[in-house]
């Protein structure tokens, strides 16, 4: 009977850990040629992977730094005269070479004057203002400024945008949600216009939007030309007519010009340069002349009259 009942007792189990280890962030390789926020982005893997490791030194860090830094990255720092064993000194080197170099007044000036072009949607635009104002954040920090607020990246959001209409009703919505984030309004505007501000259909809009202004400016170009056409025929027919008129008009002067001049000087104008028999000047007949007759031509004598007028006064010279 022990035996049975040793045998029928039930066994308890003991409760069992399991430890599952923490796994390493990945960190890629820094190659120094994708721009200053990927090297944001590569430092900020570095201190995620640094902090699963809450044991190392700074020569050990600095160590894992200079192993995920590609050949030109390591020659360029080699140049410098930056060596592998002093964390701090090789992430200043890397900000100084690869990182922003822009000033704070422009930064501040690229985050302030942010506007959404006409080929970006809501998702590609607010990527871009946020990037910038990341940007300008970590220029304040380093400088030992005030860091923006959020409200500030959220209302300039909503100033940049280029349709008036959706700005007019997010203000309406902010001044109902004065707490909203950023992130929620963003989320509001995809989800009131998905298909205009989307960016993922921003390609497609943008090549309707560059085809429909094609269209409208060869239209506009087919009227501009039509519109010349028309203006170009109404000159030549001013231009006719006013010929016509002048051509016109000079007949009648010279038909009065004709009308007013005496006969004696048409008929002085007819003749030229013949010579009055008269009085020797040049533009009329001696019938028209009004100097009156100088002297009368001597009728001529004939041969046989002269003979016998010859005899006759030598017959009286005789006698």
């Amino acid at each position: 009977m022990a035996t049975e009942d040793r045998t029928s007792t039930p066994q308890t189990n003991s409760s069992q850990i399991v430890i599952i280890p923490q796994l390493e962030r990945s960190v890629r390789r820094f190659d120094g040629d994708q721009g200053h926020q990927d090297l944001e982005r590569f430092l900020e893997d570095v201190e995620s992977a640094w902090a699963q490791r809450p044991g190392q030194t700074d020569q050990e860090r600095a160590a894992y730094l200079w192993s995920h830094l590609g050949s030109n990255v390591r020659d360029e720092l080699y140049c410098q005269g930056v060596g592998r064993g002093d964390k701090a000194v090789l992430l200043e080197a890397l900000r100084e070479t690869y990182g922003d170099r822009r000033s704070l007044s422009n930064l501040s000036l690229a985050f302030h004057s942010a506007r959404q072009e006409g080929y970006e949607g809501v998702r590609q635009y607010s990527t871009r203002l946020h990037a910038a104002y990341v940007d300008l954040n970590r220029q304040q920090k380093r400088q030992h400024l005030a860091e923006l607020d959020e409200t500030c990246l959220r209302n300039r959001l909503v100033e940049g945008l280029s349709d008036e209409y959706l700005r007019m009703h997010l203000k309406q919505y902010i001044t109902l949600h004065p707490h909203t984030s950023f992130q929620e309004l963003r989320k509001v505007v995809l989800m009131w216009a998905p298909d205009k501000y989307d960016g993922l259909a921003c390609h497609r809009i943008s090549t309707d939007t560059t085809q429909e202004k094609t269209t409208d400016t060869n239209i506009i170009m087919k009227e501009q030309t039509a519109e010349q056409e028309i203006r170009m025929a109404e000159m030549i027919r001013d231009l006719t007519k006013a010929v016509s008129e002048l051509q016109q008009f000079k007949r009648e002067t010279e038909t009065l010009r004709q009308a007013d001049i005496p006969l004696q000087d048409r008929q002085r104008n007819s003749t030229g340069d013949r010579r009055c028999y008269n009085c020797g000047r040049p533009g009329h007949f001696a019938a028209a002349c009004r100097q009156g007759r100088r002297h009368q031509p001597q009728p001529q004598q004939s041969h046989q009259e002269r003979r016998r007028r010859h005899q006759q006064a030598g017959n009286g010279h005789l006698q």
